[in-house]
């Protein structure tokens, strides 16, 4: 309980400016990661659905019971207006990204995994993909990992859509870089399928690997990890280094219209994860803004 009053004076929930903008549900968890276990909203017949995946701690590498319950705990407390429905496949947020033309980016070392789903064929992950959230067209990475990372190389580490026609990837600026080899085959595909969609590519700066503070083990520290906020914000999870700054300037030449802001995430990276990984944004339409006293 002295946690979570901690946590909701540091946001400011119970301030009155803040009474209709911030709800607080109390929920048990295994992880921090809502990106994976949250729901993923679609529509149908212009209706908002959302969609609860199976989650499995990222192929049964960490404990996810609670995880996997998320969702339909927080459907328990009258927090959404939206029906939520129950999908038989594991999949995680992180995994998958889409832009507004039908197009899907993932890598096949993720989603194709058969610590997820036992082995099942490409064309039958596709025809599900395509009923479900209405992709059209596919771009499959086969390479891309960063050192630290324990997601089987979730697109949202390497690489997203951005408006404007535009791929964001990251490309280390150093040769001596652990996985600069496995990232330049990486790179290379995204200009293939960025040539085949007429999409642009752009690189965004990818640190050294940062060793742990106690074990010293890699950090996943990657500057794709980025969240759009509404339609003019984008926040930048930033980690104290020289290729922050370049990081912010490249997002502000691709999208020139959002204010970029920085979010420090040095803590988060030592969970091995950041901004992106711990947040799941939903429409506004399918939050319940009558549960006041359920989220109590």
């Amino acid at each position: 309980p002295e946690t979570v009053q901690r946590a909701r004076t540091c946001i400011g929930v119970d301030h009155p400016v803040q009474r209709n903008r911030l709800y607080c549900f109390t929920i048990p968890t295994d992880d921090t990661w809502a990106r994976d276990f949250g729901p993923i909203c679609v529509q149908e017949e212009r209706s908002p659905i959302l969609l609860d995946f199976n989650f499995n701690g990222w192929g049964k590498r960490f404990s996810a019971e609670l995880d996997n319950r998320a969702t339909q705990e927080l459907n328990r407390l009258n927090a959404f207006a939206a029906p939520v429905r129950r999908i038989n496949w594991t999949l995680e947020g992180g995994a998958v990204d889409f832009d507004d033309r039908g197009r899907m980016l993932a890598t096949k070392a993720s989603v194709l995994n058969p610590n997820r789903n036992g082995y099942v064929a490409l064309d039958e992950v596709e025809r599900l993909f395509r009923q479900t959230f209405g992709v059209n067209e596919f771009l499959w990475l086969e390479h891309g990992h960063i050192p630290g990372d324990d997601t089987d190389s979730h697109i949202d580490t390497l690489a997203r859509f951005v408006p404007g026609g535009k791929i964001l990837y990251c490309r280390p600026e150093h040769k001596d870089h652990p996985a600069y080899s496995d990232l330049m085959l990486m790179e290379k595909e995204i200009f293939q399928h960025g040539e085949r969609c007429g999409l642009e590519p752009v690189p965004l700066p990818l640190p050294m690997p940062l060793p742990h503070p106690i074990d010293h083990t890699p950090m996943p520290a990657t500057y794709a990890n980025f969240l759009f906020i509404n339609d003019d914000v984008v926040l930048l999870p930033v980690y104290g280094l020289p290729e922050d700054e370049k990081a912010c300037n490249v997002l502000r030449g691709v999208l020139p219209s959002y204010e970029i802001v920085p979010i420090d995430c040095r803590t988060l990276i030592r969970q091995h994860g950041s901004l992106h990984c711990m947040t799941m944004q939903l429409p506004r339409e399918t939050f319940n803004r009558n549960c006041r006293i359920s989220s109590s």
